[in-house]
This record gives C-alpha cells, sequence and structure tokens, in this order.
C-alpha cells in the first residue's frame, strides 16, 4: 500500500511527493485517488472543502469505510467492480459529506496504469453538480409546462436560418412529430396548402428583404394524415450588424376552431339580416295593406254618408234646411274628391311616412232611411 510518506516507486504510483500534490491542489475539483485496495492515496485541497474530511484524517484509510460514499445503495461498489476490470466509468453520485449533508455529484473514474501498464490504482475527479442539477430539473419542469401550454394553445415554435436554409421546429400539434430539422421548401411542401404556397413565399421573401420588423401570413396548412386547418403565423427577423438577416424566429397557431366559429358567427350573421329584411318587408307590407283598407273604408263611409245627405235634401221643405243639407252634401262630396285624388307618396296626415295606394273591391252598402233604403 503506497502512502503520503511511503517512498515513491514506478509500480506504486506516481502520485506521491509535494510538486504532484501542489499540482493537484490546483484543479477546481476533487481528485481522489486510491490503490488497487481501495486505500486512499491522494486527497487534494478542493476534495477537503466538498467533503469535509481533512487529507489527514483520510489518507490511508479504505475510502468506502471513510463513509463518503453511502453504502446502501452500492454505488460505490459496482464503480469499484468496473475499475478493477480496466474500463472508466463517469455519472452522478450520490454522495455525503462529513456533517452527513447529501449532495450530488459528477464523478469521473479513471484507472491508473504505471509505464509498463500495469494497474496500479484509480483516480476520480468529482465536481459539485447539486445546484446545476436542481437548476437543470427546475428547467426541465418550465419547459414540460411550456410544452403543454403550447400544446393547449396549439402553438409551433421554430427559427428558420435563411443563409444556411435550415429551419428548426418544435411541433406540439394533435399529430406532433416532435423537434425536426427541414428546408423552407420542405416545411412548404409538407405544411402548406398548395394555394397558399406563392403567398407564403412571397411573406417571407419581403422580410428577408426589410431584414428587420415582424410579420403576420394567415395560411391553410397541412396536417400529417393530409387534412387541413387554418393557421396564423408570426414571425420576427434577427439581423447582423450589417443588417443581413441571419435568422427569423417564428410562432404558429392553428386557428382552426377560431376560424371556423368566425365564419359561423358570419353565417348567423347573414342569416339575421336577411330575417331582418324580411320582417321589414312584411311590415311595409302590411302597413301598405291598412293604408289601403282605411282608405277604401273611410271612401265608403263618406260615399254612404253623401246619399243619405242627398236622401235628407229631398224630405226638407223648408228653405234654411234645404240649405244646410245642400251645404253638408257639398262637404262630403268634396272629402270624397280629396281621398280619391290621393297618390302615392303624399305625406301621411299622421306625419309618419308617406302614402301608398294598394287596389280594392268596393262593396255597395245599403241604408235605411226612415222607410225606405239606399243602395
Amino acid at each position: 500500500m503506497a502512502t503520503r510518506n511511503s517512498p515513491t516507486t514506478p509500480e506504486s504510483g506516481p502520485w506521491e511527493g509535494d510538486v504532484e500534490s501542489l499540482l493537484l491542489d490546483q484543479i477546481d475539483a476533487a481528485v481522489i485517488a486510491v490503490d488497487l485496495s481501495g486505500v486512499v492515496t491522494h486527497w487534494n485541497t478542493h476534495a477537503e472543502r466538498m467533503f469535509g474530511w481533512s487529507r489527514a484524517e483520510v489518507l490511508g484509510g479504505d475510502v468506502m469505510s471513510i463513509g463518503c460514499v453511502p453504502p446502501e445503495d452500492g454505488q460505490g461498489e459496482e464503480v469499484l467492480a468496473t475499475l478493477r476490470a480496466g474500463e472508466s466509468w463517469e455519472g452522478d453520485m450520490a454522495l455525503v459529506r462529513k456533517d452527513g449533508t447529501p449532495f450530488l455529484a459528477f464523478v469521473k473514474n479513471a484507472p491508473l496504469r504505471c509505464p509498463s501498464g500495469n494497474l496500479i490504482g484509480f483516480v476520480a475527479v468529482s465536481v459539485d453538480v447539486t445546484e446545476r442539477r436542481r437548476v437543470e430539473s427546475a428547467l426541465e419542469q418550465r419547459n414540460a409546462a411550456l410544452l403543454r401550454a403550447k400544446k393547449v394553445a396549439r402553438l409551433e415554435s421554430w427559427e428558420w436560418n435563411p443563409g444556411m436554409d435550415v429551419v428548426e421546429y418544435e411541433d406540439t400539434g394533435e399529430q406532433s412529430t416532435g423537434e425536426g430539422r427541414a428546408t423552407f421548401e420542405e416545411i412548404l411542401a409538407a405544411r402548406v396548402h398548395p394555394d397558399d404556397h406563392e403567398r407564403v413565399r412571397q411573406s417571407a421573401a419581403r422580410l428577408l428583404a426589410a431584414g428587420h420588423g415582424s410579420t403576420i401570413v394567415h395560411y391553410k396548412g397541412l396536417t400529417p394524415d393530409g387534412g387541413v386547418r387554418h393557421v396564423s403565423t408570426i414571425a420576427e427577423v434577427e439581423a447582423d450588424d450589417e443588417g443581413r438577416p441571419v435568422t427569423v424566429l417564428g410562432i404558429s397557431q392553428d386557428v382552426t376552431e377560431q376560424r371556423e366559429a368566425e365564419l359561423a358567427l358570419r353565417a348567423s350573421e347573414d342569416a339575421r339580416r336577411r330575417l331582418l329584411l324580411q320582417l321589414v318587408s312584411a311590415e311595409d307590407g302590411e302597413r301598405r295593406r291598412l293604408a289601403g283598407d282605411i282608405h277604401d273604408d273611410a271612401i265608403q263611409v263618406l260615399h254612404a254618408a253623401l246619399l243619405r245627405a242627398e236622401a235628407l235634401s229631398g224630405m226638407l221643405t223648408e228653405p234654411a234646411q234645404s240649405a244646410s243639407a245642400a251645404r253638408l252634401e257639398d262637404a262630403v262630396r268634396q272629402a270624397v274628391g280629396n281621398l280619391r285624388n290621393i297618390v302615392a307618396g303624399d305625406p301621411s296626415p299622421s306625419g309618419i311616412g308617406t302614402l301608398s295606394i294598394a287596389r280594392g273591391i268596393e262593396v255597395g252598402h245599403i241604408f235605411y232611411f226612415g222607410a225606405k233604403y239606399s243602395a
């Protein structure tokens, strides 16, 4: 077994000695070396800070008995077995500090060989990644939540490098194909309806020619199974210092349901307007009919009154009474003439609208005058 104070030999290990220790202490990672039996032969300064044990406490001791590797999970023994087989191992390991605090470290283990090629020990380089893994886990959770939100909103993000003509996209649709890469024309052929190919090309060309700003494009898209959907895309171009476009970032949203709802609402509004016009027309027709009925009835009543006035005038013998009856006849005859001379478009007597003429049939009436009838 090689210890810190033991003499250095080609077969015992190259790490003993102040120079080697000084060099390894400059590494910003925990460096631990053990011999084939698992005895600690080197423990650098960063290992002291990471684990809490001093170099003096661990040198010459068994690495598995120190307590930095929890024995219950068996991972330490598996790693040692891999190293004794002459193979390297790397990955995350759950470790423990001297005060019992657990932490996660990324460990890279490798076998150590002497110049003759014989296996003489193992070295482990460890970095505390507890905070890094926590941040990565939180980021993964946020990304997963964002992905779910994008899926609910039917959003798809993409990035186009026009210089290399590469589109990288993240598909979150119901028939999602996940992440992918394709050329602009491949995307056009697979995801845009042929009717809108040229319009999308022209929109992209205008955006690149401007070299800045954004644009919104509405088009018919295609699903992997050949279905048609309505898509709204917002694209923004990023340029270099010389104003040349280098990247186009975009968000595409499936607005099929929204579009169909808008079309249904528009159809409903059109139907409502047609119904309203029908009601207005029916109301106008009814108004015309009532006006015609009132007009005919008024003439008939006045005509009957004229006949009665004429009959009454023939029955009177007093001059004064006959004169009054004659004036009454003239007044009624004038009223009948006024009604008969009404033309369409004359102002309504009520002041609401104008008059219209409707064809009608006049029916004779029989009036009783004393002992006589007049038809």
